[in-house]
């Protein structure tokens, strides 16, 4: 694994912060405009191939009104899915105005842009109904369809970077700070991911075991160091995983979950083959078994406890049901 770190900016993002956290963490910039040519495009492109093997590379950019609508123009549409492969390989972070991310844009008369967004983006990023007519920037590129079937294709653009790559919206200067250095800074910390679990969700408690079952699994079969972090409140848990020896992508995480859900059915399920797995480690025999035993007595106690949550859960909304039918019948009565 390559120690160069380097951060490729899409657009420039901020008045200092993002910068000061990168020079803080050791990372060597390149900045790119996205809004702009199919040769500069093909650039990004080349730096995100020289940067293939590098574990320690990171991408943070910005997607403005512009920048979409030019993503789909023909020249731009096969440049343009293999960069979206290829950021989809790496640590990402792409910002995109909050209107343009929900697939609504500044020329339709229900949208207004806020004043705060200039101290990030231009005026000229945006087409900014009355100012400027969509159909004269299609006529302009040349493009043979209508106003309404661009529309449509920048909205399924918009729908695929939202599926396959980490968007959050911006609405100020303010959030692309903050979210900004917080991914610099979880990046650094070795965070894999994170995730919020209300407590009112089904199997909330259960995922919690999953999980901490899970760090176990990385740890004594696949020799991976994990650390959770579990931060509480009322509603909820907000879940992180951790690399300890920030030696792990996420990729690699995301293979070793799968293999440990599928270990867990298998516990479940057919213990013969979850014996078969474990033989196949370098752990020592009578740690071999007791693992083998662990697991299996978790995993049916999972499955037992999802059970009866799950009655339980079943069980209040009758209730609830019951009531609610209850008290409507005596509001029509009385």
């Amino acid at each position: 694994m390559s120690d160069y770190k380097t951060a490729l900016l899409l657009d420039t993002l901020d008045r200092g912060t993002i910068q000061t956290a990168l020079q803080t963490n050791n990372y060597y910039r390149i900045l790119k405009y996205p809004n702009s040519s199919v040769k500069n495009w093909e650039s990004i492109f080349d730096i995100l191939e020289s940067e293939e093997d590098n574990e320690n590379f990171i991408i943070l950019g910005k997607l403005t009104e512009h920048t979409l609508f030019r993503m789909c123009l023909p020249e731009y549409e096969n440049v343009v899915d293999r960069i979206i492969k290829k950021i989809s390989e790496k640590k990402h972070l792409i910002f995109i105005y909050k209107d343009n991310l929900m697939g609504e844009f500044s020329f339709f008369k229900n949208v207004e842009i806020k004043q705060s967004v200039y101290e990030i983006d231009d005026r000229n990023d945006y087409f900014n109904y009355p100012e400027n007519e969509i159909t004269a920037w299609i006529d302009f590129h040349n493009v043979k369809c209508s106003e309404e079937e661009y529309l449509q294709k920048v909205q399924k653009l918009i729908l695929r970077l939202n599926q396959e790559l980490k968007t959050l919206p911006y609405e100020k200067l303010i959030d692309i700070e903050i979210s900004g250095q917080n991914f610099i800074e979880n990046v650094a910390d070795g965070l894999l991911f994170r995730i919020y679990i209300p407590n009112e969700r089904i199997w909330s408690n259960e995922f919690d075991k999953f999980i901490t079952l899970f760090r176990d699994y990385a740890s004594t079969i696949s020799k991976e160091e994990l650390k959770i972090t579990q931060n509480r409140t009322d509603v909820g848990v907000i879940c992180s995983l951790y690399s300890v020896n920030k030696d792990i992508s996420e990729e690699e995480i995301s293979s070793l979950y799968k293999e440990f859900s599928s270990f867990m059915d298998l516990c479940s399920n057919n213990p013969s083959e979850a014996e078969k797995i474990i033989e196949q480690t370098d752990l020592r025999e009578p740690e071999k078994r007791n693992i083998l035993r662990k697991y299996i007595r978790e995993s049916k106690r999972l499955l037992l406890d999802i059970s009866q949550e799950r009655e339980s859960k079943l069980l209040t909304i009758k209730i609830v049901f019951k009531m609610n039918y209850k008290n409507r019948f005596f509001q029509k009565k009385f």
